[in-house]
């Protein structure tokens, strides 16, 4: 899989350098000389440079590929909190696409001709819920239920394209319920899971039979390996931030 700042198939790091505080200027103003873009380290051959320029003028976080390896997603800086808007970079076409607005956390089909999105850009306002779209902005449209006093975060497809995971959180404060939701692609209706406590790094198994995630009220986390088709869950160990080796 893709996601994330290391380049499918290589040991190419990408990343983003730390801002300038000078870069702001006031409250949704900047200094565009200060901008920053995604940078890359080969691991290999020990080969770095700037891959993404900041043409635009903003500085550029969150790096983030897609599986096939040909375009790369980030944040454009606008505020000193919350996240900026959305925009990626085509290799294919060496073209730079804004979309002009933040859409919350992202993850990309396998073959990139869709992404899902929760408009998650800070803290929740329990209007989050889970959308899919096409990579031009087309056909957009809501996958996941309406919630009374609650929120659907953190969508993630399966390594095949064919399933979809996400979050359900419902309730205020510390009086919360957190669900694993599993929904089938195209036209699935969301099937509740597993409930959990507090979730965190939710992440597919290459093999898209399992979910890995941290549960639990921080510092009492475990890290669980959870069947994708019946729920049943083993503990793996006692932690968080586990990651799963292709």
């Amino acid at each position: 899989r893709g996601r994330g700042p290391w380049k499918p198939g290589t040991h190419i790091l990408t990343f983003a350098r730390a801002v300038d505080p000078n870069y702001f200027t006031a409250r949704g103003e900047f200094d565009t000389s200060l901008a920053t873009g995604i940078y890359w380290l080969d691991l290999d051959s020990g080969g770095a440079g700037e891959l993404v320029k900041p043409e635009t003028g903003y500085a550029l976080v969150d790096p983030q590929w897609v599986p096939n390896g040909q375009i790369i997603s980030f944040y454009e800086l606008v505020y000193m909190e919350g996240q900026g808007p959305f925009a990626f970079y085509d290799f294919t076409t060496n073209q730079y696409v804004r979309w002009e607005e933040p859409i919350g956390s992202v993850d990309w089909s396998p073959d990139a001709s869709q992404l899902l999105h929760d408009n998650m850009t800070y803290a929740p306002s329990y209007t989050e819920r889970i959308f899919l779209v096409n990579r031009d902005r087309s056909g957009e449209r809501q996958l996941s239920a309406e919630l009374e006093n609650g929120y659907a975060m953190a969508p993630l497809f399966s390594p095949l394209g064919d399933r979809i995971a996400y979050l359900e959180v419902t309730g205020m404060d510390m009086d919360t319920t957190t669900t694993l939701i599993i929904q089938d692609l195209p036209d699935g209706q969301p099937l509740k899971l597993l409930l959990l406590h507090q979730a965190y790094d939710l992440t597919w198994t290459p093999d898209g039979n399992f979910l890995l995630v941290s549960n639990g009220n921080y510092p009492d986390l475990q890290v669980l390996l959870i069947s994708a088709d019946e729920g049943s869950y083993q503990v793996l160990a006692d932690g968080w931030q586990a990651a799963m080796q292709p």
